[in-house]
């Protein structure tokens, strides 16, 4: 698996993930960590080449780009429903 736009598809998924179990409970503090785990468990599974190492880069890289796109979406709807009140 080469990091590329197909595969960024991958990050709404995590997302959506990480958001489906802190709908369950889960502590907000594990949905980084969370975050990591999904990407690399994705990382590993689609990497076609048999390369473990660069399926666990690519998983990285996904489950923090992932944890990156939560951060800001939430950081831009607290600053826009702020501007709202």
């Amino acid at each position: 698996m080469d990091l590329n736009i197909k595969n960024a598809a991958f990050i709404p998924v995590i997302t959506a993930l990480v958001q489906i179990f802190k709908m369950l409970g889960v502590s907000k503090k594990l949905c980084p960590f969370m975050s990591l785990v999904f990407g690399l468990i994705l990382g590993i599974l689609l990497e076609d080449s048999g390369e473990i190492k660069k399926g666990i880069l690519n998983g990285i890289v996904l489950g923090t780009s992932a944890s990156g796109l939560y951060s800001s979406t939430k950081v831009a709807y607290e600053i826009g429903k702020k501007k709202t009140d």
